[in-house]
């Protein structure tokens, strides 16, 4: 999943300052703004690293939740396998 409808998180875990409405994720998916995505690893502050970019999100489309809201799932498309091994890897040790 890309994005759910209501208020997005922030990097604390907490309530961040956007709320996303089922009409804007389906005008976003109709106009094409996730399909070839980049996708990175981190989300620190300012901008993210090349170091750390995994791929792109290819196929988007709508689907409805188990609670009933609408969400914008895609492909992901995996340009830095090396990169996915090790973030796998460091889960199954947690």
């Amino acid at each position: 999943m890309l994005v759910a409808e209501g208020p997005i998180r922030n990097m604390a875990d907490g309530l961040g300052q956007y709320t996303f409405t089922a009409t804007a994720l389906q005008r976003a998916v109709s106009d094409g703004k996730f399909n070839n995505l980049a996708c990175f690893l981190d989300h620190a502050a300012g901008s993210p690293t090349m170091r750390d970019y995994v791929g792109v999100w290819t196929e988007p489309r709508l689907e409805v939740l188990p609670a009933g809201k609408t969400a914008a799932t895609a492909e992901l498309v995996v340009h830095n396998p090396t990169l996915v091994d090790h973030v796998f890897a460091a889960l199954a040790e947690a």
